[in-house]
Formats: C-alpha cells, sequence, structure tokens
C-alpha cells in the first residue's frame, strides 16, 4: 500500500514491474512519430490555429537534438533551433518574434485552438528526501499567453494515493490525458479512479468517480 506519510520497500512493487515503471517513466510522452522527440529532452513543435499558429519548444540541452536517431525527427528539431530564438508562439511564417514565449522546457503541452492558452503535465510526481508523496507537489499546469494563470497540486487531483503505481523516486498519479480540440477542454484520469475536466484557462468543469480505469499499469498510460 502507497501513502503520503509512510515509506514502502520499493513502493511495494516487484522488480520486474519496478523495471517496466522506470521504462515507463522514459517512454510514457507517447509512442508515435514526433512524440518521440519529446521523450529525450529534444526540440518539438505544436501547429495550431488551423496551422497559423506554430508552438515551438526549444530543448535546453542542444546535445539531445543530435541524439535523435530518427532523421527526419532530428533534422526537425534541427530546423526549429535554428530558425526560432525561443520557446514560444509565432505565426507561420514569422520566426522572428514570438507572440508570447517561456523560460522553462517540457516534454509534453497541450495548446488551445487559437494558442493563447497553454497546459502543462506529465502525470508524474517526485517523491521527498524520505520517500513520501509530496502532497503540495504541482502536477498540472495551465497559462495564458505564456504566463501561469492557474496551477493544481497533488492533493487538489488524487484523494486515494493508495491506488498509484511508482518507484522510488516518483509516483505515477494520472494514467491519462487528452485535450478535446472541438470543445477546447482537458481531460485527465487519474490512478485513484477520478476523472477531471478542465476548460483551457484551468477552471475545473467536472469530476467524476470511476468505476474503471483504462490503465492497468504505468505501460497502459497515455497522454495526448
Amino acid at each position: 500500500m502507497f501513502n503520503s506519510t509512510k515509506n514502502r520497500d520499493i513502493l511495494g512493487l516487484t522488480p520486474l514491474t519496478l523495471a517496466f515503471s522506470i521504462i515507463c517513466f522514459v517512454a510514457f510522452a507517447g509512442s508515435d512519430g514526433m512524440a518521440q522527440s519529446q521523450r529525450f529532452g529534444t526540440s518539438y513543435s505544436i501547429s495550431t490555429d488551423k496551422g497559423r499558429k506554430i508552438f515551438v519548444m526549444i530543448s535546453p540541452n542542444a546535445n539531445e537534438d543530435e541524439r535523435i536517431q530518427d532523421v527526419k525527427i532530428r533534422e526537425h528539431a534541427r530546423s526549429l533551433r535554428n530558425k526560432y530564438p525561443k520557446s514560444g508562439l509565432y505565426l507561420v511564417g514569422k520566426s522572428e518574434k514570438s507572440l508570447w514565449s517561456i523560460d522553462w522546457y517540457s516534454g509534453k503541452v497541450w495548446l488551445s485552438n487559437d494558442g493563447s492558452y497553454l497546459i502543462s503535465s506529465n502525470g508524474i510526481s517526485n517523491l521527498n528526501d524520505k520517500n513520501e508523496i509530496r502532497l503540495d507537489s504541482q502536477v498540472l499546469s495551465f497559462y495564458f499567453e505564456g504566463k501561469e494563470s492557474r496551477i493544481y497540486r497533488f492533493s487538489d487531483l488524487v484523494k486515494n494515493s493508495s491506488k498509484l503505481p511508482g518507484a522510488p523516486r516518483f509516483v505515477f498519479w494520472a494514467c491519462r490525458g487528452t485535450f478535446d480540440e472541438i470543445n477546447d477542454r482537458f481531460t485527465v484520469v487519474t490512478f485513484d479512479f477520478q476523472e477531471h475536466v478542465f476548460e483551457s484557462d484551468g477552471q475545473l468543469v467536472s469530476t467524476t468517480g470511476l468505476s474503471k480505469i483504462p490503465c492497468n499499469s504505468p505501460f497502459d498510460i497515455q497522454f495526448e
């Protein structure tokens, strides 16, 4: 059992499950072509506003871009680094000045249809030095034009930590994260069987208890 106040030996995981969890920690950002560039801290881009704008995330480490094995993805990352001066939102064809910018890196973000709102989360929460869950850990962030506008902490979204899989230094709290482009809403399903729906500005629309979730283990985690 896992809780927020007591240690447990490798979070109660068998060696095999622990290995799977660590692999998933590296890989769960996605399995499609461009998502691969996000797993290793590399540069990537997202098209938005019907192709009129592009969001660019520049890796803080140029060497990460050069390590990408897929030639097309590596060239794409290189071109982003050479063309855009910083991470942020740009009008397509106008790379000299961003509409707004950020000074941090995340391997997975979502954008609203017009590109003004950005959501950042990767579905994990680090543990403290005593191997305990940090209830005040910031796990989901919403930004408006590059500025943080609303945050949610672990304790806001997870009520039953005993259901969470993990490893010695982190725990998986989110099983699935999806963005509905039609309605501009973000949905996250937690490992304690809750579904939270948010507006793109971060306002919580609803929280629903679930009888089952689409994840049996960290291998099933999916952020789309």
